[in-house]
């Protein structure tokens, strides 16, 4: 027989849309932002400066491309200098007594526009112990910030609101660097999912078969950024066994692996199932395909088949024959045969025929000595016909079985994914032959696709 699959397939492209990390951003960058520093003027006539400053940012600007996710926002605000006056010497100190009446420290407090715009750049990226390193920079970029003070001069303050604010922003940076290589959310959250991918599902009751779902492997793609949204993908391998038993066997999960790489494919969910045809049920339709059936032999002969029963034979199958043969008035036999065969599935009638059917041995020496006229082709060539046996009620069933298998996972996908799935084909793939039963192996594929429609920070 044709070896039954036993490995199932799933790559799922994850699409996180710009526009939804636009939406957390905007909810989570604060709105204003402020800081003070002193002496901000250094001059000898200028004491007890201080610059205070505010801003309040625009909307934030998202753009993509290749691995790198672009940020930009641009800032107004106000810087106040504030501080006192002293008297000097010379021509400088004289146009000072003019100005203030000869007194000295005389107070000021001056006003002035502020523009400044911050841009940022992530190459995300995933390490192989499920952590996500954000490679973030970060820049400040002030165009504007010059005070005027008591006729004194202009002074441009940009340097010192620049340096406050990116010294802001690297503190931000620094603590999600950290947050990041502490944070075990998404290691926790694979771990749990790579748990539930351990599954045992009954596929029959007679007799008793297990559909055992054991995970092997687990990849990603690099974290790729265009235009609309972040992209990604996640590739998991499993193994699939039936197993018969009166009770489930135990599949209990094991370690998350390392996170490896792989390339960039089409979403696509491969199952890998089986249908399980038992061999009572066969025997039971075996029966009403050669049982009391009568098979016509040449000049006059007549073969009776009074039972028949067909059993697992190494890869193939042995079959069972209790017969009446008759070939003249004068000789008449009865007695049991076996013959070996070769199970093959007519996908497309979706029935089982058996090829190369040939008696044992043991039948063989016996038929040579007594019936040698058994062993026509013809015989055996009206047993091959009449065994073939209708395997579509098990094919729908397991069918039906895979596509609701897909149905439930998207349906029972998280709440924050928008996973689609579209069937293509569930197409028989061959068969295997156990001690308990006929395995039919089928092969279900569906394009799927998974949309991050919320975040959660």
């Amino acid at each position: 027989p044709t070896p039954v699959a036993s490995v199932s397939r799933v790559f799922l492209p994850i699409d996180v849309p710009l526009a939804t990390i636009h939406a957390r951003l905007e909810r989570e960058v604060p709105i204003t932002m402020h800081g003070e520093s002193s002496d901000p003027i250094r001059h000898k006539a200028v004491i007890d400066d201080t610059l205070r400053w505010h801003a309040r940012r625009g909307p934030l600007q998202l753009s993509g491309e290749g691995d790198r996710l672009d940020l930009r926002v641009a800032t107004l605000g106000d810087a106040q200098v504030s501080g006192k006056v002293r008297p000097v010497r010379g021509s400088l100190g004289k146009l000072l007594q003019r100005a203030t009446g000869g007194a000295s420290d005389v107070p000021f407090s001056v006003h002035a526009e502020a523009i400044a715009t911050l841009t940022a750049a992530l190459r995300p990226a995933l390490s192989p112990d499920w952590r996500i390193l954000p490679n973030v920079t970060a820049r400040v970029d002030v165009q504007r910030a010059e005070v005027p003070v008591a006729g004194l001069a202009t002074v441009d303050v940009r340097p010192t609101v620049r340096a406050a604010l990116q010294h802001k922003v690297d503190q931000q940076l620094a603590r999600l660097r950290q947050r990041l290589s502490q944070d075990q959310r998404l290691r926790r959250l694979a771990g749990s999912a790579w748990a539930e991918l351990h599954r045992v599902q009954q596929v029959s009751d007679d007799p008793r078969s297990w559909l055992v779902v054991t995970p092997v492997g687990i990849a990603a793609t690099p974290i790729l950024v265009d235009s609309v949204a972040i992209r990604m993908g996640l590739e998991v391998t499993a193994d699939t066994r039936l197993v018969i038993a009166d009770a489930p066997p135990a599949n209990a999960p094991g370690p998350l692996p390392a996170l490896a790489m792989t390339g960039r494919k089409p979403g696509f969910l491969e199952v890998n199932t089986r249908a399980s045809a038992s061999w009572d049920r066969l025997n039971q339709e075996l029966a009403t395909r050669l049982a009391d059936q009568r098979l016509a032999v040449a000049d006059g002969a007549r073969v009776d088949i009074r039972r028949a029963e067909i059993a697992p034979w190494g890869e193939g199958v042995l079959l069972t024959l209790d017969l009446d043969a008759r070939r003249d008035p004068w000789y008449r036999a009865s007695g049991r045969v076996y013959l070996t065969g070769r199970p093959r599935l007519d996908a497309d009638a979706q029935v089982l025929h058996l090829d190369d059917l040939d008696f044992v041995l043991e039948t063989r020496h016996t038929l040579t000595s007594a019936a040698r006229w058994l062993m026509e082709s013809t015989i055996l060539d009206q047993l091959a016909q009449r065994a073939s046996l209708d395997l579509a009620p098990h094919i729908r069933r397991a069918k039906a079985e895979a596509a609701e298998a897909i149905e439930r996972y998207v349906r029972d996908g998280p709440e924050n994914i928008a996973l689609t799935a579209q069937l293509h084909d569930i197409n028989v793939t061959g068969l295997a032959v156990s001690e308990h039963d006929l395995q039919i192996g089928l092969h279900a594929r569906a394009d799927v696709r998974a949309e991050i429609i919320s975040l959660d920070f």
